[in-house]
């Protein structure tokens, strides 16, 4: 390697790393001069407001793989009798649901109207039974239905 590329290789290094320290003390040296440091949640929530995205509970992020895992055999859809307005709306039962997760959260505040329909299910949980990869579709109906109440209400960050 010639001189002149060494040189250039280091000093964007030293760059580099001077420019991580300062932006892991960057808090301590913003209070030196006064500076307002946005940083974390108030980061997360101004990027992320607009489309309506929020954040998820450590709990929730373990349930996700098991949200995932529909397969859309329409299995459930045959064996549930308690979610008619469902049928009625969308044409499809309870595995519009997993359908639904699958999109993103600002696409939920279209589904609201038939998440909403989800109180009328029962506890029969004849629609797990006979799921081939045991997809808790209560579960992500609890989920939906908190996002949805989050961006109703603004939060973004629980």
């Amino acid at each position: 390697m010639s001189v002149p590329k060494q040189i250039l290789a280091l000093s964007y290094i030293g760059y580099r790393t001077g420019h991580h320290m300062l932006r892991q003390g960057y808090k301590d040296v913003s209070r030196l001069f006064g500076a307002h440091v946005i940083d974390g949640i108030e980061k997360f929530a101004g990027n992320y407001s607009a489309d309506g995205v929020v954040s998820i509970t450590a709990d929730e992020r373990e349930k996700i793989p098991s949200f995932e895992k529909c397969i859309n055999c329409g299995l459930c859809d045959a064996v549930c009798s308690n979610i008619e307005n469902i049928r009625k709306m969308t044409g499809s039962g309870p595995s519009m649901i997993a359908s639904s997760h699958s999109r993103a959260h600002p696409w939920y505040k279209h589904a609201k109207k038939f998440v909403g329909e989800w109180q009328n299910c029962g506890d029969c949980l004849k629609c797990l039974e006979v799921c081939p990869t045991q997809v808790p579709l209560k579960d992500i109906v609890a989920f939906m239905q908190r996002v949805i109440k989050s961006q109703d209400e603004g939060k973004i960050v629980e």
